[in-house]
C-alpha cells in the first residue's frame, strides 16, 4: 500500500511536470520513491496571527522551503534560519487522484521555555504547475520564577500560503 501511494504521488508529480522536465528525469524520480520539491512562486501568503514584523522572515523561509516526499508515506520540510531542534518537520502523507494531502507537528522543550510547529496542507498536481496550500503555525512560551514571582509569555504565529511548486 505505502509503495503504491509514493508510486502515485511520484506518477502524479511525473504527469504535472511533463512541460518542464524530460520524460528520463520523470522516470528516475517515480523508480526513486522519492519527490523533492521546491517553492517555484508564492501566489498568496496572508499572515493570520502574528508580529507584523515576523512576516519578512516568514515569507523568506516560504520562498527557500523544501519538502521531500519519501516512499514510506512520511515527508519532510525544511526551509532556512529556523530552529534545529524543531526542523526539519516532519509528518505524513496520503495521495488521493491528483492531490496529496500532508500534515506534521512537531514540540521542543528547553528550560523553562516550549515551543511547536505545525503545518496542514495538500497539492494539486492536476494544476500546472502543481498547486500547494498550506498553513505553517508556530508559538513558543516562556516562563520563570524569580524571587517567588512568576514570569511568563508567549508568542505564535499562523500563515496561510498558496504557492506553486516544482520538483529538483
Amino acid at each position: 500500500m505505502i509503495r503504491r501511494l509514493t508510486l502515485a504521488v511520484a506518477t502524479a508529480l511525473a504527469a504535472a511536470m511533463l512541460l518542464s522536465t524530460t520524460s528520463a528525469q520523470a522516470t528516475v524520480a517515480a523508480d526513486s520513491g522519492t519527490v523533492r520539491l521546491r517553492t517555484q512562486q508564492i501566489l498568496q501568503f496572508q499572515q493570520l496571527a502574528g508580529q507584523a514584523a515576523w512576516q519578512t522572515s516568514a515569507y523568506n523561509r516560504v520562498v527557500n522551503a523544501v519538502w521531500v516526499f519519501y516512499s514510506n508515506g512520511t515527508f519532510a520540510f525544511d526551509t532556512t534560519n529556523v530552529r534545529t531542534d524543531l526542523y526539519p518537520l516532519r509528518g505524513r502523507y496520503q495521495v488521493r487522484g491528483n492531490t496529496v494531502s500532508f500534515s506534521a507537528h512537531n514540540a521542543a522543550a528547553i528550560g523553562g521555555s516550549s515551543a511547536f510547529t505545525e503545518m496542514v496542507g495538500r497539492v494539486d498536481f492536476g494544476s500546472r504547475p502543481p498547486v500547494m496550500r498550506l498553513n505553517w503555525a508556530g508559538g513558543a512560551g516562556y516562563g520563570a520564577v524569580v524571587n517567588d514571582q512568576r514570569f511568563g509569555s508567549t508568542a505564535s504565529s499562523h500563515y496561510a500560503v498558496v504557492l506553486t511548486v516544482s520538483q529538483f
